[in-house]
C-alpha cells in the first residue's frame, strides 16, 4: 500500500477496494463517527483467530482438538466481533458448521488476502515426542544466513 497524503484512501480487501479514512488521522476521526466497542482479544482469541484465518472452513471440533481445550466462547466472542463467520456445514456425520475469517479480520490485521498471511515454520515431533523445527528448515535458513555473510564479506 502506497503512502497518501489526503484524508482518505482506496484500500485493496480480497477482490474488492474499499474507500476509507487515512490511517494518519484516525485517532482524530474515529472518536467522533465510530461509537462501536474495539474488540480486546484475548491470547485464546486471537491463537482460535489464527487457526481459522490458516486453515479456512475448520470446524469447532477441529479448532478443539488443535488447541487442546473447548472453543465455544472464543468462536462466539469473534462471531460478535464479526471478524469469523460460518462457511457452511461440513458434509461429515452431524453436519457441523464450518469457519472462516471475515473482510472485517483483512481489514483489522492490514491484509488484502489470506494469501499474505506469514508462512508457518514446519514442526516435527522427535522420539521424546517433543515438538522441534524441521531439520531441513533450520539448515535451509543457516545456510542462508552463511550466504548474506559471505556476500558482505567480498
Amino acid at each position: 500500500m502506497q503512502k497518501v497524503k489526503g484524508g482518505i484512501q482506496i484500500i485493496k480487501i480480497d477482490t474488492a477496494y474499499q474507500l476509507c479514512s487515512n490511517k494518519e488521522y484516525y485517532e482524530y476521526i474515529y472518536p467522533i463517527i465510530d461509537k462501536r466497542v474495539k474488540p480486546n482479544l484475548s491470547q485464546a482469541a486471537l491463537e482460535t483467530l489464527a487457526i481459522i484465518a490458516y486453515n479456512p472452513e475448520i470446524t469447532r471440533a477441529q479448532i478443539e482438538a488443535i488447541r487442546g481445550v473447548s472453543a465455544d466462547a472464543t468462536i462466539y466472542k469473534l462471531l460478535e466481533y464479526n471478524l469469523v463467520t460460518e462457511a457452511g456445514k461440513l458434509d461429515a456425520p452431524g453436519r457441523p458448521t464450518t469457519y472462516k475469517t471475515t473482510d472485517n479480520f483483512l481489514k483489522m490485521f492490514g491484509y488484502s488476502s489470506l494469501e499474505e498471511l506469514p508462512e508457518l515454520p514446519r514442526y516435527k515431533l522427535d522420539e521424546n515426542k517433543q515438538i522441534v523445527i524441521d531439520d531441513l528448515e533450520i539448515a535451509d535458513n543457516e545456510q542462508q544466513i552463511e550466504n548474506k555473510e559471505n556476500e558482505k564479506e567480498q
